[in-house]
């Protein structure tokens, strides 16, 4: 468990060389190879239809900044999680174990919070209180000073979510090919932990968890299915359709919208989910995040830095946030009032 110990990413990375830039990122230890190179194929050979109408138009994102510069001296991803509770607030996570606050528009140095290693996720309900994860560790922030770090699980890659001060979840993907999938809730003061049996294949994997209320909460699994946390216990919703889920956002109660690698999204309402549909804009691209602000706007960024907003039914004309090539991971959070911002394993931010 120590910070000196090749991550499952660089085992990865040792062995396909050609992955490089994907092997550094957590939602890509989360993903699997074979599934990595299946969706680069599919971004690479599928033709980039144009947008067909329907387009809003999207406000400007800011120029990006480079708020950690790449290190020769590691091989890990730079920028991997943002949290964004409100317009005036944000936190960073970082592969080297620290988080970055902006308040008000001025950025903190970087703080290491000691949760044994590097950052999978973060989470925050306003700038009095987040909540990090790392491989198996969580850390929690008051406002002023981060907690000891408490376990979470077994060694993993997690994300978390949390809609209040004393409830949070998280669900995690092991390391090992077919292992088992882990699931936590915290309720301000202890997490508890639950291990459901996988299918034993790649594709059974929990990479992403969002929670409106500490009684809905949905994760999303790269085999299509979707599972649900109604306040006391988890269930899981089979699906093939769309395979590949990579990142869910569930603003309200019984309204979310979770997207694919494959270039799908789909809208879930309570337990039920619509029919898979694509986003014009970035047809052919890899999205990798979603967020979203209000139950009628979202935004998805995608690997090679494009982004497209959801907004009055439609999807935006695609933004190029972040210079291409594809890289490791990005992400995007926004506050409830429309400000988002943007980051990806280059150590770049950008905002809009």
């Amino acid at each position: 468990m120590s910070g000196s110990r090749e991550t499952k990413g660089e085992r990865v990375e040792r062995a396909c060389g050609t992955l490089h830039r994907l092997s550094r990122s957590p939602r890509f230890k989360r993903v699997g190879v074979s599934l990595v190179v299946s969706v680069l194929a599919f971004s690479v050979f599928s033709s980039t239809g144009a947008f067909a109408g329907g387009a809003t138009g999207t406000k400007n994102w800011s120029r990006p900044i480079k708020l950690i510069r790449a290190s020769s001296a590691t091989s890990q991803s730079q920028l991997d999680s943002v949290s964004c509770p409100s317009s005036t607030f944000c936190t960073v996570a970082t592969a080297t174990g620290a988080v970055i606050f902006q308040r008000d528009g001025k950025w903190s140095a970087p703080q290491p919070v000691n949760a044994g290693g590097s950052l999978d996720s973060i989470s925050c309900t306003s700038s009095q209180y987040c909540v990090a994860v790392s491989d198996y560790e969580a850390v929690t922030f008051n406002g002023s000073s981060w907690s000891k770090a408490k376990v979470i699980g077994p060694d993993a890659s997690y994300s978390v979510s949390c809609p209040t001060t004393s409830f949070c979840a998280t669900v995690g993907a092991s390391g090992t090919i077919g292992g088992p999938k882990f699931l936590a809730t915290y309720n301000g003061n202890a997490w508890r932990k639950t291990t459901i049996p996988s299918a034993k294949v790649m594709s059974d994997r929990l990479m992403d968890v969002s929670c409106a209320t500490p009684t809905y909460c949905v994760g999303v699994n790269l085999n299509g299915s979707l599972t649900f946390f109604d306040g006391k216990k988890w269930t899981t919703k089979n699906s093939n359709e769309p395979k590949n889920l990579i990142s869910v956002s569930c603003p309200i109660v019984n309204s979310c919208v979770a997207v694919s690698m494959l270039g799908k999204w789909v809208a879930i309402h309570n337990e039920s989910r619509s029919a898979p549909k694509s986003i014009p804009s970035l047809d052919g691209d890899v999205p990798y995040s979603v967020s979203c602000a209000t139950a009628s706007t979202c935004v998805v960024i995608t690997l090679t830095g494009k982004a497209a907003t959801w907004r009055g039914g439609h999807w935006s004309k695609s933004s190029q946030v972040f210079k291409s090539p594809a890289v490791g991971s990005t992400d995007v959070s926004c506050s409830s009032d429309g400000r988002c911002m943007a980051v990806n394993s280059r150590g770049d931010v950008s905002i809009y």
